[in-house]
């Protein structure tokens, strides 16, 4: 696997395929993880065109588990 690809570096790649800015398309990267969270903690799934579907879940598992002192 290569290096990760920052925020930063996608911003620059969206704004040379569009007509924004790369500052612009940076603020609206950014802001995208916050109003996402903010839709799903409503228990709304987020539909990303082209990317896929983002809901919280959870897994619990059936048994508590507690350390005992003999």
């Amino acid at each position: 696997m290569g290096k990760p690809v920052e925020t930063q570096e996608l911003a620059n790649r969206i704004a040379r395929e569009s007509t924004v800015s790369p500052a612009d398309t940076h603020a609206v990267l950014r802001a995208l993880p916050e109003v996402m969270a903010d839709f799903m903690k409503e228990s709304r799934a987020v539909h990303f065109e082209g990317l896929g579907w983002f809901r919280y879940t959870i897994n619990a598992m059936g048994e508590v588990w507690r350390t005992r002192r003999t």
